[in-house]
């Protein structure tokens, strides 16, 4: 795609316009809403650790064998594991 520039047609610039999907005057940037989003991420999974930690202590967790094998497979070709 080629853009050509005409120099007889002119706009005007809108005066104290926002961004798309911004609201004017609001202040909060992107580097909020990335440490918003990781604190509720953080919660999420610190409350999934502790419902697990509970079951686990209690005897009501069950692992899957099948699960496990296969995820250790999986991370072991992967090279994900750093060994």
């Amino acid at each position: 795609m080629k853009l050509q520039l005409t120099p007889s047609i002119t706009t005007q610039a809108i005066p104290d316009a926002a961004p798309a999907g911004k609201v004017p005057g609001a202040s909060a940037g992107p580097a909020d809403d990335i440490q918003i989003s990781s604190a509720v991420a953080a919660l999420d999974w610190s409350a999934k650790i502790e419902r697990v930690t509970a079951a686990v202590q209690n005897g009501s967790y069950q692992a899957s064998s099948a699960a496990t094998s296969n995820a250790m497979v999986e991370d072991a070709l992967s090279g994900r594991s750093g060994n």
